[in-house]
């Protein structure tokens, strides 16, 4: 998401200026949907696009947004958002990475064709998800490369996955 825009000063939605008697936050999964109170999820938005969404999830909204012709300005970023984390990951080799340029690749497809994903929603909490384990995994790849002064081995890490599955199966049983 872009959290920028997301506290802005300017409607998530629509993106017209705000004022502290136009502006409303507005749950991106909405908490009848089981949405949290998470910053995460809570955008910036005026009273009018926050009444129209209602209890739509964000995928809905901008599909019933782009259904009626409406502009949604959060739509081009999100997509240059994506194509940057594509841009950052795609060189990394360990399988956790694979996975997620694959998703962003599979997502930024699906809005770029405008194709309405029945899953999307799925996919942006993985790609939340993978990020965040991916840039851990990567920090600690850094330390050991340095400690170690050699190239990260894909054979390496995909052992000491297999390895770590084991540990929990065995833990497990």
């Amino acid at each position: 998401m872009d959290e920028q825009r997301a506290k802005s000063g300017y409607c998530y939605w629509c993106g017209e200026p705000l004022t502290p008697e136009t502006r409303t936050d507005d749950h991106l999964t909405p908490k009848a949907r089981g949405g949290t109170d998470d910053p995460s999820n809570i955008v910036d938005a005026c009273f009018s696009c926050n009444a129209q969404k209602g209890d739509r999830t964000a995928e809905e909204y901008r599909i019933w947004r782009e259904a009626m012709g409406m502009r949604s300005p959060q739509f081009s970023t999100y997509c240059s958002y994506l194509e940057e984390q594509f841009a950052q990951f795609k060189n990394w080799k360990f399988p956790e990475a694979v996975l997620l340029c694959q998703l962003i690749a599979e997502r930024i497809k699906g809005l770029q064709t405008r194709t309405t994903e029945s899953n999307a929603e799925f996919i942006d909490e993985h790609i939340r998800r993978l990020t965040a384990a991916v840039l851990k995994i990567g920090m600690k790849n850094l330390a050991a490369l340095k400690r170690m002064d050699r190239k990260p081995s894909v054979t390496t890490r995909q052992e000491e996955l297999k390895k770590q599955l084991r540990q929990i199966g065995a833990t497990r049983a």
